[in-house]
């Protein structure tokens, strides 16, 4: 048994070791893509998008209703998306007293404390409209196509130059001050559209890969405690093993 669930760990650490190789692949092809040298011109996102705003900091200062306007908080960002089971709701009334943090479609949403600062994630049709509460929001631009910006805010060069400002801090933080100087390796609207086109591509082949991972170290897991159920209730055979 001690050796079968070894050989079973084994496997189980080497798939786990292989979509860690693929996050690392993906972010060296995005880097390779977003900030290739012959970019030359890059511009704080600042110039680009306006100042950030950093939302509402207080979760007291709304009344969270059953019905009335979506209100997204960083637990609601998961991966590059937002998961609309947890998101909460606001009255209407709040959401028209902070009409400073109303979100439109595209603008993007940064988690900006705690484990997953840095955290993003595009607004959604179906959230416009919608409020938020303690996220960095970056308001759409003209001259961005909004999953660029994503992709520039989610890269390694981006994640790594912000949240490495604040040396001593107990948590992360990813604040609108920050988020502002953003360098954005400007291109025109076509090629950006490209890059995200490849991007979404190698992200969608990464993707399909993790879930396969994820789902042989399931089956594995499941054999190793089947084995181990098994042993408990003498169900095991054992070679050689006499009674």
């Amino acid at each position: 048994l001690d050796l079968e669930t070894a050989r079973i760990g084994s496997l189980i650490a080497a798939k786990r070791r292989m979509v860690a190789l693929l996050d690392e692949r993906l972010a060296a092809l995005a880097s390779a893509l977003l900030f290739h040298p012959s970019t030359n011109r890059a511009v704080r996102l600042k110039f680009i998008c306006g100042i950030p705003t950093s939302g509402n900091r207080d979760h007291s200062n709304f009344t969270y209703t059953a019905e009335g306007v979506p209100c997204l908080r960083g637990i609601d960002l998961s991966g590059a998306h937002i998961d609309l089971s947890t998101v909460l709701r606001i009255s209407p009334e709040d959401g028209r007293r902070h009409a400073n943090t109303v979100l439109h479609a595209d603008d993007l949403v940064i988690v900006r404390s705690g484990a997953t600062a840095g955290r993003s994630a595009l607004v959604t049709e179906q959230l416009d409209g919608s409020n938020c509460v303690d996220l960095v929001v970056v308001r759409k631009s003209p001259e961005l196509e909004p999953r660029y910006l994503e992709y520039v805010v989610r890269s390694r060069e981006t994640q790594s130059a912000v949240l490495q400002e604040s040396p001593g801090a107990l948590q992360p933080h990813f604040n609108a001050v920050q988020a502002a100087e953003i360098n954005v390796p400007m291109r025109p609207l076509g090629e950006q559209q490209r890059i995200v086109a490849k991007l979404d591509t190698w992200q969608a082949r990464k993707e399909l890969l993790v879930d396969k991972m994820n789902a042989q170290t399931d089956l594995l897991q499941g054999r190793c405690q089947a084995l181990i159920t098994a042993a408990v209730t003498g169900e095991l055979s054992t070679p050689g093993a006499t009674t």
